[in-house]
């Protein structure tokens, strides 16, 4: 909490300049962090298996090796 407050001290003293660097940087991080999050726990969540593909047209189905 200390450190937000120094922080939108320091924008206010520096002016819109640094305000503008300090939001792009922040939309960066954020950015990556949701990716991050995003990517886990899809990797961790992988969903049922499908043990049977659908058939569409006249072929036949195959069972889906994992």
């Amino acid at each position: 909490m200390q450190l937000a407050g120094l922080a939108m001290i320091l924008a206010g003293l520096a002016g819109a300049e640094f305000m503008a660097i300090m939001g792009g940087i922040l939309a960066a991080v954020s950015g990556w962090g949701l990716k991050a999050l995003l990517v886990t726990g899809a990797a961790f969540t992988r969903g049922p298996r499908i043990t049977h593909t659908p058939v569409r047209g006249r072929g036949i189905s195959r069972t889906v090796e994992a």
